[in-house]
């Protein structure tokens, strides 16, 4: 028998790094246990204890889902996967924690 299946709706909190918002990512990140930071070009580079190494180009977004999985998307694979919705307040930096979003 096959079946056709549709993805449930998934909510996360998206944060793209646009240059200019460089303390509003590092906060976020030290939120996930990363304390070391230094840009590289258009790059920023964070280390924490125990965590592997992360190269976060311009233009990519951080997603943290409803379940607290973390990942780090290209701009063209982000907009495969997810529409803005209405947000309470981002603090003027793009962001808004899971708490803030209101569904449709």
């Amino acid at each position: 028998m096959k079946f056709t299946h549709q993805k449930k709706v998934y909510r996360a909190a998206c944060l793209q790094w646009n240059g200019q918002n460089f303390d509003a990512v590092t906060d976020t990140l030290r939120g996930l246990g990363y304390d070391n930071f230094e840009t590289w070009g258009d790059r920023i580079m964070a280390r924490g204890k125990g965590l592997s190494l992360l190269a976060i180009a311009q233009g990519n977004w951080l997603r943290i889902g409803e379940n607290g999985s973390f990942k780090i998307m290209r701009p063209d694979d982000f907009a495969l996967l997810y529409v803005p919705i209405q947000c309470e307040e981002d603090g003027g930096d793009g962001w808004a924690g899971l708490d803030q979003v209101q569904m449709p």
